[in-house]
């Protein structure tokens, strides 16, 4: 079984779990040049079971984030945010550019006249619903597609009939990944 999260020191012998996470099939990691047939992407790891003290690992065989502010591995630019960030800072970011990368969840075409993607990266939680961001654009995706989106993050925008998103990005681009 492979997972993804932080970066985490393990020792030989030990194990990991971990309560909450986004399962993606077929995911295809640029960065290790590895196709996974099942990964699991998870924002929280503990590390249980004894160790072999021999052998130390720090972390080097850990998979990497889909979506980081930090990588350099993904060449992307400041403005690059996870699911969970947008929410935590959508006050601060309201009106701004953001990019994110992330899976494909939902995809609803030609809603008012747009595309609507919800968007996940293994960031965020459930129960507070900061796992899974709304995306309104021009471009056609499927459910499954590893996309880079560039838009403007919106707050509090109330569609009517009951549609109210604390945060959703607005008039993206989309770049399959």
């Amino acid at each position: 079984v492979w997972a993804a999260g932080p970066k985490t020191n393990l020792l030989k012998g030990q194990s990991i779990r971990f309560d909450k996470a986004t399962v993606m099939r077929g995911f295809k990691s640029p960065t290790l040049n590895r196709t996974f047939e099942t990964i699991y992407f998870t924002t929280a790891l503990q590390v249980t079971g004894s160790a072999n003290v021999s052998s130390k690992v720090h972390g080097a065989n850990a998979v990497p984030h889909v979506a980081s502010s930090k990588s350099e591995k993904l060449n992307l630019t400041i403005n690059n945010y996870t699911v969970e960030q947008l929410f935590k800072q959508s006050n601060a970011l309201s009106g701004k550019q953001v990019i994110l990368q992330g899976k494909v969840v939902k995809f609803n075409a030609g809603i008012m006249g747009k595309n609507w993607l919800h968007i996940q990266d293994g960031s965020g939680a459930p129960m507070s619903k900061t796992h899974d961001i709304t995306v309104t654009t021009d471009a056609d995706v499927s459910v499954g597609d590893l996309v880079l989106i560039k838009g403007t993050l919106v707050t509090n925008k109330d569609f009517g009939a009951g549609y109210r998103y604390t945060a959703i990005i607005e008039d993206a681009s989309v770049t399959k990944k």
